[in-house]
């Protein structure tokens, strides 16, 4: 598949789940059967343009919209149909990644104003707001005890039920390009300076820097089938 290069087909946004891959273009979803490698859906949904994590909880893809991101939309892995709409208490920008079994969604809301950004923790299966936490959080990854957020601080890590931050890891800065992923009580942090960090979560320390040769850019962090 070529890309777009038309400003209203222009979008960014990648995830997994129901079965699917899900990207996007301009504010719509796209549904993408990863054994046929097709197209099989374009939902109309309103998406914003800056959100990057499209995650996937409760049997639904969870989209941000509305005119100024102040909106969480469900779409029904189901029907491809959107629905629910969950109203947020701020503008928001992007999702944490999840790890499996995790089954709240947390929405970041980093506006970089004094004292306005916010995490918002939602219930999506209730459709309630479960709590929010002033936080300039740009990236994070979520698992059922914590969220791991890249903020302007550096990495914080969230307790989960409290939605208090626990630790802090100053100068491990993910940046607006860089990322955070969790394996168990391994955490690791791509990060703009130090290239990246892997901290255990039993101790809130870091175990070890990987430094190459060269200075890589930025990018995302992803496990899979036991590999980073």
């Amino acid at each position: 598949m070529g890309a777009y290069t038309d400003q209203q087909h222009y979008c960014q946004g990648i995830g997994a789940g129901g079965g699917a891959v899900w990207s996007c273009s301009g504010s719509s979803i796209t549904r993408i059967d990863p054994g046929r490698m097709t197209i099989v859906a374009l939902i109309p949904v309103g998406k914003i343009a800056d959100q990057g994590r499209l995650v996937f909880a409760d049997g639904h893809l969870w989209v941000i919209t509305g005119r100024t991101g102040d909106q969480l939309t469900g779409i029904d892995a189901a029907t491809n149909r959107p629905g629910p709409v969950i109203k947020l208490p701020a503008g928001c920008g992007d999702l944490a990644n999840l790890a499996p079994g995790t089954a709240a969604v947390w929405v970041l809301c980093p506006s970089f104003a004094p004292g306005a950004s916010r995490v918002i923790k939602v219930d999506v299966a209730r459709s309630t707001i479960q709590g929010t936490l002033t936080l300039t959080a740009i990236n994070g990854f979520a698992t059922p005890t914590d969220l791991w957020a890249g903020s302007d601080r550096g990495l914080v890590r969230v307790d989960a039920k409290t939605l208090q931050p626990v630790a802090l890891f100053e100068g491990i800065n993910t940046g607006l390009d860089c990322d955070v992923a969790v394996d168990g009580d391994r955490v690791w942090v791509k990060s703009q300076g130090g290239f990246l960090y892997r901290l255990d979560a039993r101790t809130d320390t870091v175990t070890e820097q990987v430094k190459p040769d060269d200075a890589p850019g930025g990018g995302s962090v992803l496990l899979a089938t036991g590999s980073l």
